[in-house]
């Protein structure tokens, strides 16, 4: 896959790949739908548009996202049990890593909705995918939009908050929501899934015989 892959968030490296070259390799495509199979949206090297570049990196961000969701579920088994107004010290550090989590999935979702043309996000995925005449490319637009409009309050408070302090705001005020966002997160995935054929496998692999399907968790959460 061509492109600069120094900027894996995708803040960089945008929009250097050639349009008007739409080469579609049946081995990884349904060509018929003129869409990447779900499977490969991860691979590197299987496509030469900027559709399988803005693919790959979306891909990513959302893998990261679950595997963070993950890892805060465990996280919350180590908080002990609480009084009213009671703080344990031995939760002194679950409550840390959670805020911290919190940070980095606010930051992560609000990526989806950047507009701005430098930025890889949703909308410059569907730009970049125009030339290929989806007919479910309004559908897509709409579900895009709405997604936008359930976690915008989190692109504030990524302004506010987490970019930089704002005036109106104290880092003491930092409160971990962690596992509110799951309706949010696996409303990305599913986004994500319109832009290929299938689904795309999210599966956290601890060695070649051990794994674990985050996309199965976010859905039976």
């Amino acid at each position: 896959m061509g492109g600069n892959k120094d900027h894996g968030c995708g803040c960089g490296g945008l929009l250097i790949l050639p349009d008007a070259v739409i080469e579609m390799d049946n081995r990884f495509y349904n060509v018929d739908k003129k869409k990447k199979i779900g499977d490969y949206a991860m691979v590197d090297g299987t496509g030469s548009t900027n559709y399988d570049l803005g693919l790959y990196y979306i891909s990513r961000m959302i893998y990261e996202i679950l595997e963070t969701f993950y890892y805060s579920k465990k996280n919350e088994l180590k908080f002990q049990p609480e009084k009213f107004g009671e703080i344990k010290r031995e939760n002194y550090e679950p409550r840390f890593i959670e805020k911290i989590i919190d940070v980095f999935v606010y930051v992560s979702l609000s990526k989806l909705i950047e507009t701005r043309k430098t930025s890889w996000s949703f909308y410059q995925l569907l730009k970049n995918a125009r030339d290929f005449n989806w007919t479910d490319e309004t559908q897509i637009k709409n579900d895009m939009d709405q997604f936008k409009g359930e976690i915008n309050h989190i692109k504030v408070t990524r302004d506010e908050q987490f970019a930089h302090t704002s005036k109106n705001n104290k880092p003491t005020q930092l409160h971990a929501r962690g596992q509110g966002n799951r309706l949010y997160i696996k409303h990305a995935m599913n986004l994500l899934d319109r832009f290929v054929d299938g689904e795309i496998p999210y599966v956290l692999r601890y060695s070649e015989t051990e794994s674990y399907d985050l996309r199965e968790m976010i859905n039976t959460e």
